[in-house]
């Protein structure tokens, strides 16, 4: 087997309050000597993948407190679900958001919503790849409240 392929990873400040995370990778895998499935793609394994994720954070809302609130997603392409590749998992993209809001009461506090797969997509993470015999569902929207005190 051989897989080969690039990342590209970017992070940084659009503005002081605006910050971006970017990233992409492409990969190239695929059998070589087996005899049934040589120059096949290896299963489960998407040849594009990317990431995007935005954070604003709004300073001194009340007694020097913070609000950040950010959104993003990440996507990846459709990949074989088998070693002979006669079965593809469709492609597929999550968005998440939160907003965070950090306290500063005796110690530092920060209350903390998640919502991951905002819009409840129904996708295929991978597969079992020596047959059709399943496939692994993606987590259906999931909502975290945190609490977090720094001392």
């Amino acid at each position: 087997m051989r897989s080969q392929g690039v990342e590209v990873d970017l992070a940084g400040s659009i503005t002081d309050n605006l910050s971006v995370i970017a990233s992409y990778g492409y990969t190239d895998a695929k059998v070589l000597e087996d005899p049934d499935y040589a120059g096949k793609p290896l299963p489960n394994v998407p040849k594009h993948t990317g990431s995007l994720f935005l954070t604003y954070d709004i300073h001194n809302i009340y007694n020097s407190n913070t609000l950040t609130v950010g959104g993003g997603g990440h996507a990846v392409s459709k990949r074989s679900g088998t070693n002979g590749a006669d079965y593809y998992l469709q492609g597929y993209a999550v968005a998440d958001v939160f907003a965070a809001y950090k306290m500063k009461l005796q110690y530092p506090v920060t209350l903390q919503v998640n919502v991951k797969n905002l819009f409840d997509k129904t996708y295929y993470t991978s597969s079992i790849g020596t047959n059709n015999l399943g496939n692994q569902i993606g987590d259906p929207r999931e909502v975290q409240f945190t609490v977090k005190m720094d001392f």
